[in-house]
């Protein structure tokens, strides 16, 4: 314990570190408030428009869908804006082929579905976004459903009418083992702002930043780095203790300041983050974990000084961050369109995509398989790190 607090007071007394790992972030989400504006950071998530072009029997398909939207008018070929106050999650306008590809390029729908039967149905967006990703989700799910209930009416045909009421319930929220966004109240009837990616992605290099933190404690503890490190390594006490301490040292510090940060932009500016703040902190708590993984193993395994580990370690947290959307908003969806691959490697993504599942999904599954390969990433790098830290020594201290 007295070792602890000493590193703690340690870590608290470097004020540099102080700086970059909280009163940066909460600066940067200042700003970040200051150019969104108040007006735009309030904005409703409203009902989806989305287009459907039907060139066959679709019955199922139609019937599910009603479930679920209200109607939208078209006059002389153009949807037009729904002013029903029916709480759902689509507007849905029904428009031929060429219709729906003039008003998906005008932007007056998000996204159109082209339906030849109950089974066969193409998605078409302009741009992949949460909006469109929601759109695809629901449709992913409906011919999930659907394939799992003609699999079961072929093999077992009384059972078909049960899983189909299963899935009506499911789609229409009234089932609680719902598991998609379906929900009326979740999505349409919150607040959505459409900008919090950039806070998400703020709270991912918050916690990357921890590195910073780790990779102190790993300089001074090579003896090799620092004189600190010559005299740790002289002292009685086992080298792995006092790596554990210092790592426990740097999560308490790192796991405050993310309180701290979650009070501002929650207390001060008033950012929605959707009333799941428990499992923000739980997910927030595994990015600091990586974070300071990151820091430990860019410190044991980059040859050099330590200005050079602490340029790759700030190269590495940027380019994850930037990739989850801290300069970009909409690069998250991008590399999710191009190289989804990345995006399940990428801590900051990770993170950003977690706290985005809180917000759209009933279910807390995506949440934490999410938080499980944060988890995984840091485990395998904390044993890499450790094991050539137990390795080294020293001719002569």
């Amino acid at each position: 314990m007295r070792l602890y607090l000493y590193h703690l007071k340690n870590l608290i007394k470097t004020k540099e570190l102080l700086f970059w790992t909280m009163a940066f972030p909460i600066i940067l989400g200042t700003l970040f408030f200051a150019a969104f504006g108040n007006a735009k950071m309030e904005d409703n998530f409203s009902r989806i428009p989305v287009g459907v072009v039907i060139e066959g029997q679709a019955d199922a398909f139609e019937a599910v869908i009603k479930g679920i939207s209200v109607e939208g008018e078209v006059k002389n070929g153009k949807a037009l804006k729904s002013n029903s106050k029916k709480d759902t999650l689509f507007t849905i306008y029904y428009l031929s082929k060429e219709e729906a590809k003039k008003e998906l390029k005008k932007e007056s729908i998000k996204a159109y579905m082209f339906v030849k039967s109950d089974e066969d149905i193409t998605l078409f967006v302009d741009k992949s976004d949460i909006i469109s990703s929601i759109v695809e989700t629901f449709l992913n799910e409906y011919k999930a459903q659907m394939s799992a209930i003609q699999m079961i009416f072929e093999e077992n045909p009384e059972r078909a009418a049960k899983i189909g009421q299963k899935l009506m319930n499911k789609i229409y929220g009234k089932s609680e083992e719902n598991f998609i966004v379906l929900k009326e109240e979740s999505v349409s009837g919150d607040k959505y702002n459409p900008y919090i990616n950039y806070f998400y992605a703020l709270i991912a290099m918050t916690c990357l930043f921890g590195s910073m933190f780790s990779q102190k404690g790993i300089k001074e503890l090579q003896a090799d780095q620092s004189a600190l490190g010559v005299r740790r390594n002289a002292a009685p006490t086992k080298k792995m203790t006092m790596l554990f301490i210092d790592v426990m040292a740097a999560l308490t510090i790192q796991f405050v300041e993310i309180v701290i940060a979650f009070i501002y932009f929650i207390g001060i500016l008033k950012i929605d983050f959707g009333g799941k703040i428990v499992y923000m902190l739980i997910m927030s708590a595994a990015g600091i974990y990586v974070g300071n993984s990151i820091g430990m193993f860019i410190g044991t395994v980059v040859k050099g000084n330590s200005a050079k580990k602490e340029g790759i370690m700030l190269a590495v947290n940027l380019l994850c961050c930037h990739f989850a959307g801290l300069m970009f908003g909409d690069m998250l969806n991008i590399m999710e369109q191009h190289a989804p691959w990345f995006n399940r490697i990428n801590p900051a993504a990770l993170i950003a995509n977690a706290f985005h599942s809180l917000a759209i999904y009933n279910s807390l599954e995506p949440f934490f398989m999410n938080v499980v390969i944060l988890l995984i990433i840091g485990t395998v790098l904390n044993v890499f790190s450790i094991a050539i830290i137990r390795r080294k020594k020293y001719a002569s201290i």
